[in-house]
């Protein structure tokens, strides 16, 4: 199985002869992988995506918020989607 995600780091360097051998090795323990493809190495400041959130720190607090992704693609769908149905003049429904 294979486990995507994006991880903070305060640098590359630090990341790859530091970090990511001890999450690969914990990783490997329970058989998983990270996925070259689709791990992202990126600083807290720059934020990044994780199960429909994007996680950031800005002016010293984090912010978790639905991700723009997401925020589209529920936006996307039609608004007539989202409308009631109209009232006839007794206030029900036709």
């Amino acid at each position: 199985m294979r486990m995507t995600s994006s991880l903070p780091a305060p640098q590359k360097n630090c990341w790859s002869v530091r970090s990511k051998p001890c999450v690969e090795a914990f990783l490997a323990e329970r058989g998983l992988e990270l996925s070259k493809e689709k791990t992202k190495i990126t600083h807290i400041s720059e934020g990044f995506d994780f199960l429909g959130q994007n996680v950031r720190k800005y002016g010293g607090k984090l912010l978790i918020k639905p991700s723009v992704k997401n925020v589209k693609s529920v936006l996307g769908e039609s608004p007539r989607d989202h409308q009631s149905e109209p009232l006839d003049e007794a206030g029900s429904p036709d």
